[in-house]
């Protein structure tokens, strides 16, 4: 499990899906994923050039932000003489531990990034801790 933590923030976290969806899509997990604190706000940028915005699905169950990518039956039907691109579905999945103002979420596709937006809940600052 990859933990987007520090020491000044116990934010939320990458929920891997280990051996068997690597073994059923090994694209899921090389789908890049980079995350960003501002002073107010969480942003995550998925990484999926090609994709149609409308064959992404976010969703939140309990305390889980879900990204799904499937992509239309019309996909990959085509007969290529080379290919090394697959639009293969895909899901990432981050916990929020309750440090997000959940109905504030928006996301974009724009140029191949799907950019989410996480407002943070007021008090749900992390605190620094000093080394002795």
């Amino acid at each position: 499990m990859c933990h987007f933590d520090n020491a000044r923030h116990a934010g939320f976290q990458h929920r891997g899906f280990g051996r068997f969806s690597r073994q059923f899509n090994p694209w899921a997990s090389n789908i890049p994923v980079n995350v960003r604190e501002k002073k107010d706000w969480y942003e995550i940028f998925v990484y999926a050039p090609g994709l149609s915005k409308d064959a992404f699905q976010v969703s939140l169950n309990g305390d889980a932000l879900s990204i799904r990518f499937n992509p239309s039956d019309a996909t990959g039907k085509e007969q290529w003489l080379h290919q090394e691109y697959v639009q293969a579905p895909f899901e990432r999945q981050f916990l929020l531990h309750g440090k997000v103002d959940t109905s504030g979420i928006t996301a974009r596709y724009q140029e191949g990034v799907l950019e989410l937006t996480l407002p943070k809940l007021p008090g749900s600052e992390g605190v620094d801790i000093s080394v002795a």
